[in-house]
């Protein structure tokens, strides 16, 4: 990186005087780095000597702070190839502190132009750092940005730079969340608590990185402020989840008798997980879901609810691909239930219809009798006593011409299956009975077709 920062001239001591010329001999560059970095630490050395001996005015505590920011950025250009992080980061750390220092003591007593001039080198310095730091590991950065960030935390309204270098913290922050919650080999409770003391900091950063910074600078804080609310919103998603199932699992496990309160609190959080991921992450709605329907049919026994709810979850589930799918426990729960749910009603609905259906038989035995001895014939006999004894409702429908080509027939039975449905001779127009016999009509005719598939 490219660190450049002179040193202020002042009428103070012999010592300031002199830091100043080990200083100015420092940055020549024809001289050797271990030498020049030698020079800068004695400079660095005199101007914190010259800083005890201040007699407390602003404008000279103003000029030292100034160059000791100076200093400490010189050193950091030096020792950034071969020094360790720690040691490089101090320096950067230092440098911005002291500029930040020269701002607060110089803002009553030195001229604008000298406030803009270390206001520009502190800018200039932050976003070199922050681009450096880039480069390094992700836990390396991190803590390289927090610490910087900490040491800016004053110069927030006071310095772009400082909310640059928050905003970068914060996108670390919100990444390193993001690949916690995502990896597939993780606890989510776990993932989902350490992401959420991540996507939290980070949200923090965000707001105090909007009190400064250029309209671009704004703009992008902005995006990712949406995108942290929202997996900010998926963290206490799957920790409500998780408490649910906690109270759950104490009230079915330790309680003998059974605690209506902890039942309705454990529902209550898993309404509130489902609706914090609602639209936003469609594995822990559908999980907090799929526990509603757990919850509902198994320890409330309200069937009906449950399936309200296993449902919603089941269609989340079947979003996913197969072999996801496949591995989720809630998912496959509440496909499951739904299956068996809609077999249970299906079972139900035949048998209730066929208690309806038990005295219209009887009563249509005879009937019935002569069209099982018709449909053991040839189709189309079975097809002129069907429209002869038991012609449709509907004048239009008619049994239309009939031959030995079986094509001929096979249409002439999907006519007639079409003709006597249910569908169209329903019992609130023409009476139960009438539905009845076209009910058993049609599997005759089924019955029939088949033979021509």
């Amino acid at each position: 990186m490219a660190l450049r920062g002179g040193a202020s001239k002042a009428s103070g001591s012999p010592g300031w005087k002199g830091a100043n010329e080990i200083f100015k001999a420092g940055c020549n560059p024809s001289l050797a780095p271990c030498l020049r970095l030698s020079k800068f630490q004695k400079a660095t050395a005199l101007y914190h000597q010259a800083l005890r001996n201040a007699t407390g005015k602003n404008q000279d505590l103003a000029i030292i702070h100034k160059n000791l920011g100076s200093t400490h950025w010189r050193c950091a250009e030096l020792v950034q190839e071969d020094a360790d992080k720690e040691i490089l980061n101090f320096h950067i750390k230092q440098g911005c502190h002291h500029y930040l220092a020269a701002l607060s003591h110089g803002s009553d007593f030195q001229p604008e132009d000298w406030l803009a001039g270390v206001h520009k080198l502190l800018t200039k310095y932050v976003t070199t750092a922050v681009a450096l730091f880039q480069e390094w590991d992700h836990v390396t950065r991190r803590s390289c940005l927090r610490k910087l960030s900490t040491a800016l935390s004053e110069a927030s309204g006071v310095c772009e730079a400082a909310s640059q270098c928050k905003y970068k913290l914060a996108k670390q922050l919100y990444w390193e969340g993001i690949r916690l919650l995502e990896a597939v080999d993780k606890d989510r409770m776990e993932a989902a608590t350490r992401c959420a003391s991540l996507i939290n900091e980070a949200s923090q950063l965000l707001v105090e990185a909007m009190q400064r910074g250029t309209e671009e600078q704004r703009s992008e804080v902005e995006v990712s402020m949406e995108e942290v609310f929202l997996y900010q919103c998926t963290c206490e998603s799957i920790q409500a989840s998780y408490q649910g199932n906690a109270l759950l699992d104490s009230l079915l496990k330790t309680q003998e008798h059974l605690d209506m309160d902890f039942v309705w609190l454990a529902i209550d959080k898993y309404k509130q997980a489902a609706v914090l991921a609602r639209e936003r992450d469609l594995e822990a709605e559908g999980s907090a879901l799929s526990r509603l329907g757990h919850v509902y049919k198994g320890v409330l026994k309200m069937e009906k609810t449950a399936h309200t709810y296993y449902f919603k979850a089941a269609e989340l589930a079947l979003t996913f691909s197969p072999g996801r799918t496949s591995k989720l426990a809630w998912a496959q729960e509440a496909i499951r239930e739904v299956g068996e749910h809609q077999e249970r009603v299906r079972r139900e609905e035949a048998a209730k219809e066929e208690q309806e259906r038990g005295p219209w038989l009887e009563i249509l035995k005879d009937e019935l009798a002569a069209l099982q001895r018709a449909v053991t014939g040839s189709a189309e006999a079975f097809l002129k006593h069907l429209y002869e004894k038991h012609p449709p409702k509907n004048p239009d429908h008619k049994l239309g011409p009939l031959g030995t080509d079986p094509d001929i027939t096979k249409k002439a039975l999907l006519r007639a299956i079409s003709h006597y449905h249910t569908d169209k001779n329903l019992a609130a127009k023409h009476g139960k009975k009438w539905e009845v016999l076209c009910g058993q009509i049609t599997r005759f005719l089924n019955s029939k077709y088949t033979y021509y598939k």
